[in-house]
């Protein structure tokens, strides 16, 4: 469920308040919109890298060393607030979910050869709807729960932004 790329652009605007109020004075909304594309970029470099690792060592430990490098990645931004460092978190979150994302689904082609295609829809139709869930979760229950509206720069009071913190806290 934490492993789902699209809720962390869905939570953007509280990352950028999370890091504008804590050390980063010059940032900007817009400054963190690179962060999504970041795990992108690094998860579709590692996507080979991944099913070659699962082909070697199984799906199941590849899968296992890339949700330990996910949750590498909130530990990176839970302990640091520079920008930076939380866009290379980012990046580390990419290569974990690119480390364990198409070892997974190869793995289900063959025990499913006949259905690929149904398999496959599953798997990616659960990242959508881990994001459908978890997004609302964080958004209305961890970190937002009065539903306070940003200010007109789109920054969000530092006691919302810190609730980021609870997020993460609440996926490890």
């Amino acid at each position: 469920m934490n492993g789902s790329l699209y809720t962390w652009s869905n939570l953007n605007q509280y990352f950028a308040s999370y890091l504008k109020h804590n050390g980063n004075d010059d940032l900007v909304p817009e400054d963190t919109s690179f962060l999504m594309p970041c795990i992108f970029l690094v998860q579709y470099c590692f996507m080979t890298i991944g099913v070659k690792l699962g082909d070697t060592v199984g799906p199941r430990f590849s899968t296992l060393i890339g949700i330990c490098t996910m949750y590498a990645s909130y530990a990176i931004m839970i302990f640091f607030t520079n920008y930076y460092l939380v866009l290379v978190a980012m990046g580390v979150f990419g290569l974990g979910d690119g480390l364990a994302n198409l070892s997974v689904i190869k793995n289900c082609w063959k025990y499913f050869p006949n259905n690929a295609a149904l398999v496959n829809g599953i798997i990616i139709g659960g990242l959508g709807i881990s994001s459908a869930i978890l997004t609302p979760i964080a958004d209305y229950f961890i970190i937002n729960p009065k539903g306070l509206e940003p200010d007109e720069n789109g920054i969000y009071d530092k006691d919302i932004a810190n609730n980021l913190l609870n997020f993460l806290y609440f996926l490890l």
